[in-house]
């Protein structure tokens, strides 16, 4: 789904992450979509099992049946929900994506399974494991305007799924999904990917267009082959066309092009077609040694298109070569002209090869582009920083930008959780799902999807509780561009108050999460011990795309030694009388022991002042530790008291 593009409140918020509103139940809980109101209201759409509750709280009890979905509105400053639609379901509801219609009304899409309840409509009897539908919801209440289904008389190898929706310029819709074995739209011809007979299961893909202010079908054709057909994304194009992303797999023949023979693995695709005549204008293929898939399809403001999706091994798109990815699978992300399909740039970063579904795409009012996904790390986007992963269990999530005329990286945002003690007793505890995401302006974003427990949204939010796992909605606003000038005020680095016992710490402090570090002596660590004299420089280049470089200079005062004296003479002359430790560091834990080993002075945080008080002369054992990162931190040898 594309992105609606509003202005922004008024008030400079800090850079980061905003929670708005969550779900949360006893067991799974997600927020799949959202978009974006005229007066910035947020609708979203999720679902549960067995119950739910939102935060903030609404004033709505979730249906009692098994698997249900929702739709509701939050209103912008995120303290309330205006309203809640549910679909109540036995076997299983959920709407995948929302849009907006002009006149502020809500348009839903999605599968049912079982039968559904929509307020006082019905999806009937579903034959199939799950079928589709669309739904019109007034804006203001969240009462069902209309239901149209998307069904299939029988069951078996018979499934349909919506991938996307869009709205041509008049005033129609436009849905297109995939489907297995028979489709029925309305009164429309059934629509038929499987031959007479077969047993086989085989997904082709459907456009089909529909009459948002009726519900009515108006037209409906299959497209595909033998293969796995599949459509996940749709944008409206001036003068009535549309452009379609998804996967084909050869053969399969398309209106108006050569057809394709062969047989082939899964390719990404990005297309432009007429939905009445049904003939395409061109179609770009990515050409891969495994599989590739699009999954998100918008128009940026200057009409280009963006696709963004995944794939496995190395990739071209439109002879422009994408790398093998920092994992299996990589997320690619490319723009191409509407006219001509040429494709302008297309660039990679990490991704997953888990289901997590199709993650969201936008565009800002600028003209760059932002995208969420799922993404197993460590991972690489571009020029930035290698992220890490912020669980060791399961997919996290990213949001990034990059520029619409280069695809270069500009930066890039992690939220994700590990599961935390849900883990061993669920091994997908750990899963965080993207949703979609939505500009408000070039700055400031509204981000959702499905987290698990202990997650984090960046640095600002969590850890999060949750069951199993749990919606979110948040306001995430983009890193401050780089200052050229100086670093932020919270970066830095520190000089340890004292010598290591082998040298002098430096340790760098406000690190942006996800930075990586290379000091002037080749180190990449937050911290270096120095042992000479010098002028030390650190360059910390950051996931916003900024690199800050700092540096501090030692002394060879600071460097002497902090190693302990191993004579006093406590004769009370003022003259080694205590036992002081050159450059001592603060917080150093001290125990001395007399020649039978028995513990005669302890202090956690010593402080020069131990004189043997009452202890006859002879030799004593101490042991020191320091805290921090000193790489040897403990110290052992002996003092002679001498009276």
């Amino acid at each position: 789904m594309g992105c609606l593009l509003l202005a922004a409140a008024p008030g400079a918020r800090a850079q980061g992450w905003e929670l708005l509103a969550r779900t949360a139940g006893v067991q799974h809980t997600y927020i799949s979509a959202s978009a974006v109101a005229a007066n910035q209201d947020v609708v979203v759409t999720g679902g549960y099992i067995s119950s739910m509750q939102l935060q903030p709280a609404a004033t709505w009890a979730p249906v009692a049946t098994y698997d249900n979905g929702f739709v509701a509105r939050l209103a912008a400053d995120g303290h309330s929900w205006r309203w809640v639609a549910d679909m109540s379901s036995g076997l299983g509801a959920g709407a995948s994506m929302v849009t907006m219609l002009p006149g502020g009304d809500v348009l839903v899409a999605g599968t049912v399974a079982g039968g559904t309840q929509f307020g006082p409509l019905s999806s009937g009897i579903v034959n199939a494991a799950y079928e589709g539908f669309v739904a019109r919801l007034d804006g203001a209440t969240g009462q069902w305007r209309w239901l149209a289904r998307l069904s299939t008389p029988y069951a078996g190898y018979n499934l349909v799924r919506p991938g996307g929706l869009t709205l041509r310029d008049n005033g129609e819709a436009v849905v297109v999904g995939t489907f297995s074995g028979t489709l029925q739209l309305g009164s429309l011809p059934t629509l038929a990917s499987l031959p007479a007979g077969s047993l086989s299961q085989n997904w082709n893909f459907f456009v089909a267009r529909l009459d948002v202010a009726s519900g009515q079908w108006l037209q409906g054709f299959g497209v595909g082959g033998a293969g796995s057909d599949v459509a996940s994304g749709v944008v409206a194009l001036p003068g009535g066309d549309v452009a379609l992303a998804g996967t084909l797999q050869a053969p399969y023949a398309l209106g108006g092009l050569p057809p394709q023979a062969g047989a082939t693995g899964q390719q990404a695709f990005v297309g432009r077609l007429d939905p009445v005549s049904a003939q395409w204008r061109w179609v770009q293929l990515t050409q891969v040694a495994t599989w590739a898939e699009s999954q998100q399809l918008i128009a940026l403001p200057n009409g280009n298109l963006v696709a963004s999706g995944r794939y496995q091994g190395a990739a071209q798109l439109a002879g422009l070569n994408l790398p093998n990815g920092p994992g299996p699978t990589s997320t690619f992300v490319a723009c191409f002209t509407p006219g001509p399909g040429q494709c302008l740039w297309a660039t990679s970063g990490a991704g997953t090869s888990r289901p997590m579904g199709r993650g969201g795409l936008c565009a800002t009012p600028s003209g760059d582009v932002v995208v969420t996904a799922s993404y197993s790390g460590p991972g690489r986007f571009g020029v930035l920083p290698p992220v890490p992963a912020v669980s060791q269990e399961g997919p996290d999530i990213f949001v990034g930008e990059l520029s619409g005329t280069t695809g270069r990286w500009r930066w890039v945002e992690l939220a994700g959780g590990d599961g935390g003690a849900v883990l061993s007793t669920y091994p997908l505890a750990g899963d965080d799902f993207a949703g979609t995401v939505q500009a408000l302006s070039d700055q400031q974003f509204i981000v959702s999807g499905t987290f698990s427990n202990t997650a984090r949204l960046g640095a600002e939010v969590g850890p999060l509780a949750s069951a199993l796992s749990d919606g979110f909605v948040a306001r995430l606003t983009a890193p401050a561009p780089c200052a050229a000038s100086a670093a932020p005020a919270a970066l830095r680095i520190a000089t340890g108050p004292a010598a290591c016992w082998d040298g002098r710490l430096l340790r760098a402090t406000g690190v942006p999460r996800g930075s990586t570090l290379a000091w002037s002596t080749g180190a990449a660590t937050d911290s270096l011990v120095v042992t000479t004299p010098g002028t030390y420089s650190l360059t910390v280049s950051t996931l916003a795309g900024c690199d800050y470089q700092l540096a501090a200079t030692v002394t060879a005062d600071e460097l002497r030694p902090s190693i302990p004296p191993n004579i006093i003479t406590p004769n009370g002359d003022q003259l080694n009388d205590n036992w002081v430790i050159p450059n001592l560091a603060p917080s150093t834990h001290a125990w001395l022991y007399n020649r039978w080993g028995r513990l005669v002075y302890e202090a956690p945080a010593y402080d020069n002042r131990w004189a043997a008080e009452q202890l006859p002369a002879g030799l004593y054992y101490y042991v020191l530790r320091r805290p921090g990162a000193c790489p040897n931190a403990s110290l052992k040898g002996w003092v002679e008291v001498v009276r």
